[in-house]
């Protein structure tokens, strides 16, 4: 576990967690003023950008971090993660039901 301050967040391990993941990540970046840099591709060289992209790689587990170990800015790393961890399609709908199909009682 690692913390912005007094706040505790589980790193970011792979698709298992990432949704949580992604939500507690942008509730950090809303209190530190720093949600721009993910939302508008624009923003590439400000100490907004440099603080958001040291964030998500604090946060990170050893495996997603080598994912985006080259990118420079925020929207880039938050979008390769995005992209890798929660992908949609058809693929994804698939499995989901495929799961659910599946699922019996004993199992929980």
């Amino acid at each position: 576990m690692s913390s912005s301050g007094k706040i505790q967040i589980d790193q970011l391990t792979g698709s298992e967690n990432y949704i949580d993941w992604a939500l507690r990540i942008k509730a950090v970046l809303v209190k530190d003023d720093l949600l721009e840099p993910i939302i508008d591709k624009k923003l590439q060289n400000d100490s907004k950008n440099l603080k958001a992209l040291a964030i998500i790689q604090l946060f990170c587990a050893k495996g997603p971090l080598l994912y985006i170990k080259a990118c420079s800015t925020a929207y880039k790393a938050w979008t390769t993660l995005e992209e890798l961890y929660n992908p949609k399609g058809f693929t994804t709908e698939f499995l989901t039901l495929k799961e659910f199909f599946d699922c019996k009682l004993e199992n929980f």
